[in-house]
């Protein structure tokens, strides 16, 4: 299979899990904390990043230029919304871990405990509000960690998977 532009790099085609011994098994509690760490391990699985970062202190520079010099030119307005968008280019990562956290706050599996099994026919998550089986050709590739790995279904649809919360770490 050919390799796929939107796959990040030094990550692994999906096949089976025929190394492990038995089925690699997890319980996870739903917080917006896990949540957060998944988020942060996905946005380190983008090639781009670099670049974009410098690109986005480009834009949060011009656009604080803006609402310095409104501030002279008494431009109040322009000088608002340049620093709002000055502070969203320059802190976007933060803004969208402050709102992931916040949904996953109001949402009713905030707390729910997550039991994840992970075997040669597939994946398997149970929990008092799910119960779901996947198999893996649903899956496309997966990106292992030191402290877990994220197992990607779709470009931007991922599991976070943490060794910490294993019963057995040969993930």
């Amino acid at each position: 299979m050919p390799a796929s532009p939107y796959q990040p790099p030094g990550e692994r085609e999906i096949k089976t899990h025929s190394e492990a011994v038995g089925p690699i098994q997890a319980r996870i509690q739903v917080t917006p904390e896990f949540i957060v760490d998944s988020l942060r391990r996905y946005r380190q699985q983008r090639r781009h990043r670099v670049a974009w970062a410098a690109f986005r202190f480009f834009g949060a520079t011009v656009f604080l230029a803006c609402a310095i010099a409104g501030l002279f030119i008494p431009n109040y307005l322009v000088s608002i919304a340049s620093l709002m968008f000055g502070l969203g280019a320059a802190f976007p990562t933060k803004i969208d871990d402050l709102l992931a956290a916040r949904k996953v706050r109001r949402s009713p599996r905030n707390g729910d405990t997550l039991s994840i099994e992970i075997s040669d026919t597939g994946y398997h998550a149970v929990s008092d509000l799910q119960d779901s089986k996947l198999a893996w050709g649903l899956f496309t590739h997966w990106a292992k960690f030191d402290d877990g790995a994220l197992i990607f279904r779709a470009l931007g649809c991922f599991t976070g998977y943490p060794r910490a919360r294993s019963h057995n770490p040969e993930i």
